[in-house]
């Protein structure tokens, strides 16, 4: 009896090391750092969903794993099957379980993208095709295919008033419509009850409160001026003058920028203020909050013109007749003949 007591506490003793072990062993190749990269994270993408098992073989596995054989057996254990599309951050000593939960849910690392540097669609859709996984032509054929937001008032024309620049996060698998569908929740935070209210007051609807925010910015380097502009420019609306900004007649043009206008001036286009009373139909540029602020909140003033100052101080002299237009008018022109800019 004493000698079966005595194997009996061996036997037990060796069960419970060995499943200490075991245990040890599971945890370890569970939660234990199973990466090469110690120091830096690895960013990885994978183009389309994909069985893990055919993405470990394939030549696009980039992934920092350095145990195949443990992440294989813990994939099996946890029933993984596909890994999603996306962009993926490998960080230093990721255990199995983590990658494995990681590629499983999609759990993309976002890309943080500018857009406040691009003025049209076309260089936006470049901007996001250069970053994102499709191409900028899918943009541009979606930014032309305006139908799915026609029903909230946006055309052709106008769909560019959706986009606010600033810097944002994205998937790097995101398509256009998503890109756009983010960019109209922005534009419906920002042009709350009140601001459409105010925007009625003077007139205007969301849209016609862009494109003359376009035309402000446009008109002045200096943040500032942009309230005194933009009550210039809604006095001018107010009588039916027409608003006769250079920077619709560059872009009717098809220009960037030029320092005298007068020979783009008579360009026929619905885009040049020049020719058409009243507002452009779409944006010259995108804008930045501020400048919607500025003709939501302008300064009430009774200017009808204003002239670059010379000097190129990037302000502006203001004025309320024609006859001290041109004097302002002759002064910048003959800094301008100073400077040899013809």
């Amino acid at each position: 009896m004493k000698t079966f007591i005595i194997k009996f506490k061996w036997l037990f003793t060796i069960t419970v090391v060995i499943i200490a072990i075991a245990g040890f062993y599971g945890y370890s190749i569970l939660y234990s750092s199973n990466t090469t990269n110690s120091k830096d994270a690895v960013i990885v993408l994978i183009p389309q969903q994909i069985e893990w098992q055919k993405w470990l073989n394939s030549a696009r596995n980039t992934a920092p794993i350095k145990n195949l054989e443990s992440f294989k057996l813990i994939a099996g254990i946890k029933g993984f099957k596909n890994i999603k599309a996306g962009r993926y951050r490998f960080t230093p000593n990721m255990s199995n379980n983590e990658m494995i939960n990681m590629l499983r849910i999609g759990k993309q690392y976002p890309l943080r993208i500018r857009i406040d540097d691009t003025t049209n669609l076309f260089e936006l859709a470049g901007r996001l095709g250069k970053t994102l996984q499709l191409d900028s032509t899918e943009f541009i054929n979606e930014f032309a295919s305006t139908s799915k937001f026609s029903d909230v008032g946006f055309s052709g024309t106008t769909i560019a008033c959706l986009i606010h620049p600033n810097t944002y996060d994205f998937f790097w698998t995101m398509k256009p419509q998503e890109f756009l569908e983010k960019m109209y929740s922005y534009h419906k935070k920002y042009f709350t009850e009140d601001k459409i209210k105010i925007a009625a007051e003077m007139g205007l609807n969301p849209q016609e409160v862009y494109i003359l925010a376009s035309i402000v910015k446009s008109e002045t380097a200096k943040k500032e001026e942009a309230p005194k502009i933009a009550g210039l420019y809604l006095n001018r609306l107010r009588i039916d003058k027409p608003l006769q900004s250079d920077p619709t007649a560059v872009f009717a043009a098809n220009l960037k920028h030029m320092d005298r206008v007068v020979g783009i001036l008579e360009t026929d286009s619905p885009y040049n203020t020049y020719q058409y009373k009243g507002l452009p139909p779409g944006p010259i540029n995108f804008v930045e909050d501020i400048y919607l602020d500025a003709v939501l909140n302008p300064e009430k003033n009774d200017y009808i013109y204003m002239c670059a100052q010379p000097e190129n101080t990037g302000f502006h002299n203001f004025s309320r007749t024609f006859d001290q237009h041109k004097e302002n008018a002759i002064k910048y022109r003959s800094w301008l003949d100073q400077q040899g800019i013809r």
